[in-house]
């Protein structure tokens, strides 16, 4: 997995979330960004199909603990699926790629 930063509030998750690295190098990014400021954070995932519970424990602490509004761009259907059966589509405004 690889992230890169498009924009101060958007990010382009590059490859598949399957590792616990994935969970550090995501909070590393998203709490630097909590750190400048931003209250709305774009998520791009063009790649992975999985999203591991720890990240997604992370964007749900960003959400409700933290105030951030969370968009995910999702670009494989079987991540988008998984975000659906788990209620999660609405929660973090999840959109089709």
């Amino acid at each position: 997995m690889e992230i890169a930063k498009a924009a101060a509030s958007e990010l382009t998750i590059l490859g598949h979330i399957q590792k616990t690295e994935s969970y550090f190098d995501l909070k590393r990014e998203i709490d630097s960004m909590i750190e400048e400021g931003i209250r709305e954070i774009h998520i791009k995932i063009p790649d992975s199909v999985t999203i591991t519970s720890s990240v997604i424990g992370l964007l749900l602490r960003a959400s409700s603990e933290e105030g951030v509004k969370v968009n995910l761009h999702v670009g494989q259907e079987q991540l988008y699926s998984l975000l659906e059966s788990l209620n999660m589509l609405k929660i973090f405004n999840a959109q089709k790629m």
